[in-house]
């Protein structure tokens, strides 16, 4: 029996890699280290065009906030990969077989919105195909996320009711479709594996990056930010790219299979994509927050940015999730 496979579609509105803004982009910043950040100016550009602001909306409860702003990035059509925290809320100590001893608790709607860019520029504001609104259980997060309390299953994925609009003429793709340019992949990854490489993340802000944080002591284990540097407002919101070296491995994050990479750690970026540039774009980790809590050496600054490697048994459950639904995984 034959069975028929349908030929990759083309995005052939992307610019090509060998002339494009990122192309330049890349060589002097991620290789040069000319430039840590950067604001992207056309993020209906494949992979920014994939990269999505999301507003998790919680129950109100005294001195906690209600809403959680956060990132994903589509990995199919139809589903987007984010971090767990973006969706949901625990106490430690919490075991699922012990409600007791803790809490859960999901978002009342997490809405996504792809490609968000407010900022009145070029003549264009606001989303190219609008936002989309979802309820649970239109979100997946690992069982063992809620059992193993290191965070090493920090993950979670977003199914959208349907694909997106065709964008352009054309399918709205996702990261790892084989007709985008430039080429990305989804390829498994440890943090031993990063060490000393140079990772990019991209993702929406609400607004802060700690570019000076000063170290912890104690008297003051846990020191505010002392110049938070205001980049861009949420309501006024657009992609903000980093790009930082993976560094040496730490006690106590190693074992939570996160990675330090020196990148200015900003609020409403964890779930975004981080990838290594290889020629083309694979994608190996997602952000998951800044080390400003995790210290656990003075000589390395507590602003680095965390990142979740995607292991392998991570991106086996990914196409699981991906295949449900009856979509061929593209990884």
């Amino acid at each position: 029996m034959y069975i028929r496979v349908p030929a990759p579609r083309m995005y052939l509105y992307d610019h090509p890699p060998s002339v494009s803004p990122w192309a330049v982009r890349t060589a002097l910043g991620e290789f040069l280290g000319s430039v840590k950040r950067r604001r992207i100016d056309d993020s209906t550009q494949g992979p920014y065009r994939w990269i999505c602001a999301l507003d998790a909306q919680f129950p109100a409860r005294d001195k906690t906030r209600s809403s959680i702003q956060g990132t994903g990035v589509l990995i199919s059509p139809r589903h987007v990969l984010t971090s767990a925290r973006n969706v949901v809320r625990t106490e430690p100590p919490f075991k699922a077989s012990h409600p007791k001893t803790g809490f859960r608790v999901d978002a009342q709607k997490v809405t996504v919105t792809p490609a968000l860019d407010s900022t009145p520029k070029l003549g264009k504001k606001g989303a190219p195909v609008g936002s989309i609104e979802l309820q649970p259980p239109a979100w997946w997060i690992p069982s063992q996320f809620f059992t193993d309390l290191s965070f090493k299953w920090d993950v979670a994925v977003l199914t959208l009711p349907r694909e997106l609009p065709a964008f352009r003429g054309a399918p709205y793709g996702h990261w790892g479709h084989t007709g985008s340019s430039p080429r990305t992949t989804i390829q498994a990854a440890t943090n031993e594996s990063l060490v000393g490489t140079t990772l990019t993340t991209c993702g929406h802000t609400d607004g802060v990056c700690f570019d000076e944080v000063p170290l912890p002591n104690a008297s003051n284990p846990f020191p505010k930010p002392t110049e938070p540097t205001r980049i861009a407002k949420r309501g006024n919101s657009t992609q903000w790219e980093t790009f930082g070296r993976v560094q040496p491995s730490q006690r106590g994050l190693v074992e939570w299979g996160q990675l330090l990479y020196d990148t200015a750690a900003c609020y409403g970026m964890d779930g975004a994509p981080v990838w290594l540039n290889t020629g083309s774009l694979q994608l190996v980790a997602i952000h998951v927050g800044a080390n400003f809590r995790n210290i656990t050496n003075s000589d390395i600054s507590p602003q680095l940015g965390v990142a979740l490697a995607l292991r392998s048994e991570i991106l086996d459950l990914l196409r699981q999730r991906v295949s449900l639904a009856g979509i061929r995984p593209a990884f």
